[in-house]
């Protein structure tokens, strides 16, 4: 059986501190033996998942801090969000994230069955760009000026100071960190902000490009 990549979660039995690690393992009991033999001795394991289940709470958990009505649930994908107040509807059990009414029932009944559906089955997760997110697993992105198709690599909040009107002025920003798909990294990376993602497309339009590479946490022309 292949390996695959398994998030562990520890928690510090002194002061309560979370950190997580990966290890690489063909089922989650390999993956707990592994992570217990890491030699952590004042720290538990606390869970253990799936890396792609990781990374779809962390895309929901982003989506949720910028959530309103007028997208669709993002757990099923229909149109069935009460679109003028967004805590009028359900509250996900899994992740803090407002879903359908509907899929609120179905996650009430889940948890009477003992039973628990991945996130990464959230509508969401499969289609972002639906809701105006970028994710891992966002690919077949092209950048006007440059060859070829690009995927992500990297994300993350930074904080810029590029001159507007001749003078410096700080942005904070979410940017993304892009591979050439063609030249691998045999080719610099891009950094670039999104402003509109339309992937069915295979394009992503509106793109402002900050830099060729990270920084100190900071992006560089």
């Amino acid at each position: 059986m292949e390996n695959k990549s398994w998030t562990v979660t520890y928690r510090n039995r002194d002061n309560g501190q979370r950190i997580t690690a990966a290890v690489f393992a063909v089922d989650q009991q390999q993956a707990r033996e592994k992570a217990k033999a890491d030699g952590r001795e004042a720290w538990e394991v606390e869970s253990i998942e799936p890396n792609e289940e990781t990374l779809a709470r962390i895309l929901i958990a982003e989506f949720a801090k910028k959530q309103s009505g007028h997208f669709a649930c993002p757990r099923c994908g229909k149109m069935t969000m009460d679109a003028e107040s967004v805590t009028r509807n359900a509250l996900s059990r899994r992740v803090g994230c407002y879903i359908c009414d509907t899929c609120g029932t179905v996650e009430a009944i889940e948890d009477f069955a003992h039973k628990q559906d991945s996130l990464s089955t959230w509508a969401i997760v499969r289609e972002p760009e639906r809701w105006h997110m970028l994710s891992w697993i966002s690919d077949n992105i092209k950048i006007d000026g440059h060859e070829g198709m690009w995927y992500i690599i990297d994300e993350g909040d930074f904080q810029i100071t590029p001159d507007v009107n001749g003078k410096p002025q700080t942005l904070t920003a979410h940017l993304f960190l892009l591979e050439s798909r063609k030249f691998g990294d045999e080719a610099a990376c891009l950094i670039v902000d999104k402003k509109k993602a339309d992937r069915h497309g295979g394009r992503l339009e509106r793109f402002r490009r900050f830099g060729r590479h990270r920084v100190g946490g900071s992006a560089e022309d």
